[in-house]
């Protein structure tokens, strides 16, 4: 059996023709007066003889890879923002492009690796990625090397140059978890979440950006938070230790209960609404409960979780068209620069796309009479 791969000048022989028109067909130029007939002939040949272009060879000639990399800390490997991934391959599948995956710690070292490895192989741009979105230090590339972070902000080590962010569009997303308990009548309303920790852009680049647009969005309706409940571990029991707290305040107000409640992700609403079914307190009959991430479960709960949604998929898309289709994103809104990045998100930001958070509503929230 011959192991040899086949050459271009093999398939010319094979569909009887140039291998100049080979090279034209295969790679997809356009302009060609090739017949539809003769490609179609290239094309088969190619196939009977199992031909494939040897991209070492394409990107020596045209100076691209046809590659991205995409190096992440834990979107691969954890199902809370894999959607990255999906949207960056999605881009890159229309002009023929690969998505090269490299998940490490964000760490000097891990990351040098990483982005070695990929700047060895020629890549055409980089897009870092991140589960929890913070501000992070990535290591010198070339200079000719597009990059970009997706879910988070980053300075490029050694250097004031911050990467193109693309961001959940945070400002928008807490007015608006906050105007959707207005217009139903609430008006005494506990927050879930917030802490000293989160402040610190190395944490979230997006906590305090959040519950600022909360807190912004209740002044301008003469309100403030009835109570907060802070912590930093955004997990369930988190939650359940919210709702005794409010249980505890609603006991000593009872003509000023607490009517809802805005949790900092769906993973503490769990928790809030396993505690008030073990109490026999009923929502959103009793108090309502809105979050923030669109996780699965949030669909699996009973009544189903009102929440604003992190649009992982769609910043995979736009941090992939940054890198391979920049122009597609010209006069894009709700891009942000300079002052205007820097007074948005807290650390230092360079130019930064937010993605719309779009509320999907179910029936954790009742209209108050």
């Amino acid at each position: 059996m011959n192991s040899r791969r086949p050459t271009l000048a093999q398939v010319a022989k094979e569909a009887g023709v140039s291998p100049a028109t080979v090279s034209l067909v295969l790679n997809k130029r356009p302009g060609t007066r090739i017949s539809e007939a003769t490609a179609r002939r290239v094309r088969a040949a190619a196939e009977k003889l199992g031909y494939r272009p040897d991209p070492t060879a394409r990107s020596l000639r045209t100076g691209r890879s046809l590659t991205v990399g995409f190096v992440s800390d834990e979107v691969a490997t954890t199902r809370f923002a894999s959607a990255l991934i999906r949207g960056s391959i999605d881009v890159a599948e229309r002009s023929s492009n690969l998505v090269l995956i490299n998940e490490c710690p964000f760490d000097a070292e891990h990351l040098e690796r990483a982005v070695g490895g990929l700047v060895s192989r020629r890549v055409d741009g980089i897009i870092f990625a991140l589960m929890q979105a913070r501000h992070v230090t990535v290591p010198r590339l070339p200079d000719s090397m597009k990059a970009v972070i997706a879910n988070g902000t980053a300075t490029v080590a050694g250097t004031d140059w911050q990467l193109p962010a693309v961001l959940p569009d945070e400002p928008v997303a807490g007015r608006r978890a906050a105007e959707y308990l207005l217009a139903r009548g609430h008006r005494r309303i506990a927050l879930v979440g917030r802490s000293k920790e989160t402040l610190d852009p190395a944490v979230s680049v997006c906590v305090s950006v959040r519950m600022g647009a909360v807190d912004a969005t209740l002044a301008e309706a003469g309100l403030d938070l009835t109570m907060e409940v802070q912590g930093s571990v955004w997990e369930p029991p988190l939650g359940a230790r919210a709702f005794e707290r409010v249980q505890a305040f609603n006991a000593e107000h009872p003509d000023e209960p607490v009517t809802a409640v805005i949790a900092g992700n769906d993973r503490i609403a769990f928790g809030f609404f396993q505690a008030a079914a073990h109490a026999g307190v009923r929502i959103p009959e009793e108090i309502s409960v809105i979050s923030f991430d669109d996780e699965v479960l949030a669909s699996y709960l009973d009544p189903g979780l009102s929440t604003v949604a992190i649009p992982y998929l769609e910043m995979g898309r736009v941090a992939t068209e940054l890198v391979l289709e920049p122009r597609k994103l010209r006069g894009r809104k709700h891009t942000r620069t300079g002052e205007e990045a820097e007074a948005a998100f807290p650390g230092p930001v360079g130019e930064a796309y937010l993605v719309d958070m779009p509320l999907v509503e179910r029936e954790s929230v009742a209209a108050r009479g």
